[in-house]
């Protein structure tokens, strides 16, 4: 399999897969109507329980690769600063200090430097890629 120069680093092929995966086990998963906090799973024969949440972020990862994406795991309390800020956003990190000077972000002061939570970072991308995709389809 060749390296791809997609955001997500992996391949059109395993893309596919991703998007073939979440399909196949959506039908499968309800979150809404699990009685119980965990659900079966087999991967490659073997079976174990893990907790309903997992199979949920499991299958929002599958849904981003799929979509070629880039994917982060890490703690959503995680704090980064602006210039790693700024590299997941694209801009650079004057522009990132900008964005939480300006207030569009909640973050803390660590002495000089600004932090943001990666859950807030995240759900902002995640605004502003929606408020892009609109203005790109009028």
């Amino acid at each position: 399999m060749r390296k791809s120069n997609r955001p997500s680093g992996i391949s059109r092929e395993a893309e596919r897969a991703a998007r073939h995966g979440a399909n196949a086990l959506r039908p499968t998963f309800d979150p809404e109507g699990s009685q119980s906090a965990l659900v079966r799973v087999a991967v490659a024969g073997v079976e174990t329980e893990v907790p309903a949440k997992a199979v949920g972020l499991l299958l929002a990862v599958l849904d981003d690769l799929g979509a070629g994406e880039a994917i982060t795991v890490a703690p959503a309390g995680l704090r980064v600063g602006t210039s790693e800020m700024g590299r997941l956003l694209g801009v650079t990190p004057k522009w990132a200090a900008m964005i939480v000077d300006r207030g569009d972000l909640p973050s803390t002061s660590d002495g000089a430097k600004r932090r943001v939570r990666l859950v807030d970072l995240t759900r902002y991308a995640r605004a502003r890629r929606m408020v892009s995709d609109l203005r790109v389809r009028r």
